[in-house]
């Protein structure tokens, strides 16, 4: 039960860092608080390529592009199947091996590593 409190307490505290306002908190200039989608894809795409042109090891054949990911990239490029851009606080690796838990309680006391700031919520 106490594991299942803590998957809780990690959701409950990872919503609260959302809500945060970067400006309120002297981070206004911090990062690149809109074009996050685009950003993204724009990652996605290099990493498709990249990863479509690996050789297969047996064969030595290039593994060739996922199936459909063309139409699945041009659906995420819609802005209107996009949620509104609005900057955030979210940490750029946030699993449970990166929260500190209350020794006794099913409680996050402290959040280890980076936080980036980028555009959606």
């Amino acid at each position: 039960m106490l594991n299942a409190c803590r998957w809780h307490d990690a959701i409950r505290t990872l919503a609260k860092l959302h809500r945060i306002n970067p400006q309120d908190v002297g981070l206004g200039g911090f990062g690149k608080p809109s074009g996050f989608y685009d950003r993204q894809i724009k990652t996605f795409k290099t990493i498709t390529v990249a990863q479509a042109s690996t050789k297969d090891v047996d064969t030595g054949k290039a593994v060739g592009q996922i199936p459909h990911i063309e139409e699945m990239l041009e659906f995420f490029v819609d802005k209107k199947y996009q949620p509104k851009d609005r900057g955030t606080l979210i940490h750029g690796d946030y699993k449970i091996d990166n929260l500190v838990f209350h020794r006794t309680e099913a409680r996050v006391i402290g959040i280890l590593e980076q936080v980036l700031f980028f555009g959606v919520r």
